[in-house]
């Protein structure tokens, strides 16, 4: 069994999270930058985005997390057991509609919810398109975080920031049109900022279509060989893999949309002021988002060729990076 000194590791690590980390912060700052555009509006329109997007977040990060699975089984087959990795993504490309389908729902129905919690009817009737946009939005969405998954998986999370960025240009100028209403466009306001991710994650899907069947690293894969076999036990294995991983991540975003909601009850002002420092809250977690992934994946890596003590060693290192 082979180690390496702990500079080293936490040098590997670093180096793995760092990809997946920023993909995750380019993300999110697509969302501020629509923010801002949607504070130009108001206080009542930014109040609303609070419940909003805390929800949203919260209800989507179980299938986004969940889907994390499919780069830990890919790590783990990478590693001796390469005829494995086909049907591993083609069954997470199932799960992902599945789980789509159902967060969709969840989501479409959700301002029932608020209401039901005492929520403010006017900033829920703001929500309420919001939720809508991003319920549509979910199917392409789950897809592409799979193919995401896919590559890191393979050790190249660079894709995944490539796609991130790509994405980023197309985000900001749908949310700049459909917030403010330019170019002739209606002024949606917060609902204006899910129309950007829908229209973002629909065009991200196309080329998503056009281009991963043809790649050459998806080829070398043969992921859309006679060896990719739609499993339902390759779908459960994926599921009780990926959901403690997704209910943990809910759990400590449920904690900030909890305080959300009461901070709610405070009424407009304070939820509008809230806005500023969730955001920051969010950057901060997907940075430990990333690090805690890349170890996931390289953990499950090593423990295919059953070297424990460089798993030992990588545990130790993620706790000084």
């Amino acid at each position: 069994m082979s180690n390496e000194s702990l500079t080293n590791s936490m040098g590997k690590i670093t180096l793995f999270a760092l990809p997946i980390a920023a993909s995750s912060l380019v993300n999110i700052l697509g969302n501020f930058i629509s923010m801002l555009f949607l504070a130009r509006l108001g206080r009542l329109e930014l109040a609303a985005a609070v419940l909003a997007f805390f929800s949203y977040i919260t209800i989507s990060s179980v299938g986004f997390m969940t889907i994390n699975a499919v780069s830990i089984l890919v790590s783990h087959a990478k590693e001796g057991k390469l005829e494995k990795i086909p049907s591993i993504v083609i069954n997470g490309f199932c799960l992902a509609i599945l789980l789509a389908v159902g967060i969709a729902l969840i989501l479409w129905h959700f301002d029932k919810l608020l209401l039901w919690l005492g929520q403010d009817p006017k900033l829920v009737a703001i929500a309420k398109g919001y939720f809508h946009y991003n319920a549509l939005a979910m199917l392409p969405m789950m897809l592409v975080v799979t193919a995401a998954q896919f590559y890191i998986g393979i050790g190249k999370p660079q894709v995944s920031l490539v796609i991130s960025v790509l994405r980023l240009p197309i985000i900001i100028v749908s949310a700049y049109a459909f917030v403010l209403g330019k170019w002739g466009l209606p002024q949606c306001g917060l609902t204006g900022v899910a129309i950007a991710s829908f229209i973002t994650q629909i065009v991200t899907l196309v080329v998503l279509l056009v281009y991963f069947p043809v790649a050459g690293i998806v080829k070398k894969y043969q992921i859309f060989s006679r060896r990719a076999v739609v499993s339902l036990y390759e779908i459960k294995k994926i599921l009780f893999l990926g959901l403690p991983i997704g209910a943990q991540f809910v759990g400590e975003l449920a904690a900030v949309t909890v305080a959300s909601y009461f901070m709610g009850y405070l009424g407009i002002n304070a939820l509008a002021a809230s806005q500023i420092v969730t955001q920051f809250v969010t950057f901060i977690i997907m940075v430990f988002f990333g690090l805690t992934q890349a170890l996931s994946v390289l953990v499950s890596r090593y423990y295919a060729q059953k070297n424990m003590l460089l798993i030992k060693q990588y545990v130790i290192a993620a706790s000084f990076v």
